[in-house]
């Protein structure tokens, strides 16, 4: 796989060439609007999160993004950090394309590297858009040792339109398959031999890797007072890559504009698996500050 590495940076360096050829500042009475957005969220499980995101609108109303989140528990083989950088066109274009880079994982345990580019077509009331990408999945055995990385290749779409007044729907689907199947997958001997050669974190982990990811989504722009909100509810199942567990999630969100440069974002989920009867609920609490 490691003829993959030149298109991936081939792919990167040559959609930040076009980017300044693609988007053109045509709607000029648009202002850029940046925003920095810090996120704290727990779970019935003790678990919390907290995320930094910064947005940056450039000239052109070209978009570039960084953020970082980290995930702890009472056990901490389970903490686990997220990094990502992406730069895109200006979405009010009729098509824009980006790309991003992100890590998740853990360090010296399991550690996944993504490579995604972004095509998006916006016409009349629909966006659509389309997701290819590249997943390096690094495994560690105790203490770091036994390193194998795994390639895996991804797509997702997803399709939204916002023509019912101040209603918008939207739907979407991920797919993850191996490039190739690994051996261990189809041996249950062989598999066991491996995995006893992955830490414990890296096994517990392993169960966050999806192999593929369905939802739905209505949501609503509403007044309140002066000042505008959103409110949307979702829907999702996924399965897991290394076991038949299936999750379903629904999601709980609303954004309420406290001011011009103020936003409030808060969202409640409840997550199921099949093997597990005892649902999990998560909570999170948000805010954003635009310039």
């Amino acid at each position: 796989m490691s003829h993959m590495r030149p298109i991936i940076l081939i792919s990167i360096t040559t959609c930040y060439l076009l980017i300044p050829l693609i988007s053109c500042a045509d709607d000029e009475d648009l202002k850029t609007d940046s925003s920095i957005s810090y996120n704290f969220g727990s779970d019935t499980d003790d678990n919390t999160n907290q995320q930094v995101q910064l947005n940056i609108e450039l000239p052109g109303f070209q978009q570039l993004a960084a953020g970082y989140s980290k995930s702890s528990s009472d056990t901490s083989i389970l903490n686990t950090s997220q990094q990502f950088i992406s730069i895109a066109t200006s979405p009010y274009e009729t098509v824009s394309i980006g790309t991003e880079y992100s890590f998740w994982g853990k360090e010296n345990s399991l550690e996944t590297r993504s490579f995604k580019s972004d095509i998006v077509v916006n016409y009349d009331s629909w966006s659509i858009s389309l997701s290819p990408q590249l997943n390096i999945v690094s495994f560690f055995g105790e203490n770091g040792n036994n390193k194998f990385d795994l390639y895996s290749q991804a797509a997702s779409i997803s399709v939204n339109y916002f023509g019912f007044d101040n209603y918008f729907i939207g739907a979407n689907y991920y797919s993850n398959r191996f490039a190739d199947d690994p051996f261990f997958f189809t041996n249950q001997t062989q598999k066991n031999t491996v995995l006893s050669l992955v830490s414990e974190s890296a096994q517990l982990l392993m169960s966050s890797l999806e192999k593929y990811h369905s939802g739905l989504s209505v949501g609503r722009l509403f007044h309140w007072g002066s000042h505008w909100g959103s409110a949307e509810i979702s829907w999702s199942e996924s399965k897991t890559s290394f076991n038949p567990v299936k999750i379903h999630t629904t999601s709980l969100f609303t954004s309420l504009e406290l001011s011009k440069r103020f936003n409030l974002n808060l969202s409640v989920t409840r997550q199921s698996s099949s093997i597990d009867s005892d649902p999990l609920f998560s909570f999170d609490t948000g805010i954003e500050i635009h310039w």
